[in-house]
């Protein structure tokens, strides 16, 4: 169900754009399938239920590397949160 936000948002793109309402949406489906699946990559690596080479090869180094970091800092921010 559309909000009215969604609505404007979407009115606003098309008209911006040059471009009908339909091309607009299934465009935004590509992009957010494709992040997504980029997530999903990732969490499967982050698991260690895929090699960091298979990750990598998948969704390219950057994105593993920053993945990485980002755990690692969860984990850091984890264990001050629980030092006395």
């Amino acid at each position: 169900m559309q909000t009215t936000t969604e609505l404007v948002e979407l009115e606003y793109l098309a008209k911006v754009r040059k471009e009908n309402i339909s091309d607009i949406i299934a465009h935004a489906v590509k992009i957010g399938l494709g992040t997504l699946w980029r997530e999903s990559i990732l969490e499967k690596y982050l698991k260690n239920q895929l090699g960091r080479a298979e990750a990598i090869k998948l969704v390219g180094f950057d994105l593993v590397k920053t993945a990485e970091k980002q755990k690692e800092f969860a984990i850091k921010d984890v264990r001050w949160g629980m030092s006395d």
